[in-house]
């Protein structure tokens, strides 16, 4: 009986099979069923993984997703703030009109002043005559922008430049660029020793949080190496 199983590929029973022994001689009876049942289970396996794969790779592209959407929010939210904050206290100002407005409004205090004195007709024109020659004399040595430079720095900038360090002091980089924006406002109106103050700080702070190689550290040092130019 075993010889007769053993040609048709089935167990013998001489001894007790072992499960792996049942299985060979299983594989080697069925060999075309076996070979498709594994060809499906491999496919059905290679699918599992790559549908696992597919799973993990979104959960991955998900995440990236959640952290570029909320960098951008805090991106966002950061620029609201740098716009709030530059739009109260880096408005544009002429330096030449605000010089101009200002003597008139001198030349028109002075007039109201002399036409409100306590004199005759005679003496009181006299009296503005001397007095409006002598005022003008005094403004023709004056540099009116230069005057209207000065308003602007200590009525705007320079609180604005202390504002920022405290206003954004967790915010180095935020910092930096609204340091940058003062050394170009300073520039912009031809004050090259505070603009370049501005833009020293600036280039620290990128230097320190972005690196010494970083094209922000490199185009805030070469804006840096400029103003040393205008400034002389």
């Amino acid at each position: 009986d075993d010889v007769l199983r053993y040609l048709a590929g089935e167990p013998v029973s001489a001894a007790p099979p072992s499960a792996a022994y049942r299985l060979s001689k299983f594989v080697r009876r069925h060999r075309v069923g076996v070979s498709v049942a594994a060809a499906l289970l491999a496919t059905l396996l290679a699918g599992l993984t790559g549908t696992a794969l597919g799973l993990v790779e979104a959960r991955r592209q998900t995440r990236i997703a959640d952290g570029e959407r909320k960098a951008a929010e805090e991106a966002s939210a950061s620029l609201a703030r740098v716009v709030d904050f530059q739009s109260r206290m880096l408005r544009r100002v002429p330096p030449f009109e605000m010089g101009r407005d200002l003597a008139e409004d001198l030349t028109e205090r002075v007039d109201a002043a002399l036409a409100g004195a306590e004199t005759g007709a005679e003496s009181e024109a006299d009296a503005r005559a001397s007095a409006t020659a002598t005022f003008e004399g005094l403004l023709a040595g004056i540099s009116m922008t230069d005057a209207a430079r000065r308003i602007i720095d200590l009525n705007v900038l320079a609180p604005a430049a202390e504002a920022v360090a405290e206003e954004f002091a967790d915010e180095p980089l935020t910092r930096a660029a609204l340091h940058g924006t003062l050394a170009e406002t300073y520039r912009a109106l031809g004050v090259y020793d505070r603009a370049l103050e501005q833009a020293r700080i600036a280039l620290e702070l990128l230097a320190e949080h972005k690196g010494e190689l970083h094209p922000d550290t490199v185009r805030a040092r070469a804006s840096a190496g400029e103003l040393c130019y205008q400034a002389g």
